[in-house]
């Protein structure tokens, strides 16, 4: 029995793979989950850059991160895919409305501030940096969370 078919080889892979590939699956959900959590719950805008310039404090503006949604003052706007395997960690809003976008983005958390980057016009280009500069496209947001209850 040392050489085997070939339909027996492929067999064997077969059942191999449905055994593992569960297991693979369930990884990947958990390692999604965790790239979520440090993100939840309701985070204040103190301060937003775009091309480089400083915009005024928009003070009224709340994000509200919830499972893998996020709403922007009581609205939900967006469903977030989160990769923190990576540095910067990878932040995906897959903008809802007529037409879906993707929009591509960084994050960092730390403490109880949030920053993130993105990319808001022209060609799917993630940024690379937590920083703006002029004609780039790049907006970069700051956050302090907001206790519960607020």
């Amino acid at each position: 029995l040392s050489r085997e078919m070939p339909w027996l080889r492929l067999w064997r892979a077969v059942i191999g793979c449905t055994a593992f590939c569960p297991a693979l699956v369930a990884q990947a959900d958990d390692a999604a989950q965790a790239a979520l959590a440090p993100l939840q719950g309701r985070w204040q805008m103190t301060a937003i850059e775009r091309g480089g310039q400083k915009e005024p404090n928009l003070a009224e503006v709340t994000l509200i991160f919830r499972d893998d949604r996020v709403s922007l003052n009581g609205n939900e706007v967006a469903k977030i895919v989160a990769d923190a395997s990576t540095e910067p960690k990878l932040i995906d809003f897959q903008v809802q409305g007529d037409a879906q976008q993707t929009v591509e983005g960084i994050y960092r958390v730390d403490g109880d501030t949030l920053e993130i980057c993105v990319r808001v016009e022209g060609v799917k280009n993630r940024p690379a940096a937590f920083e703006t500069a002029e004609d780039t496209n790049l907006i970069l947001v700051k956050l302090t969370r907001k206790p519960a209850g607020e």
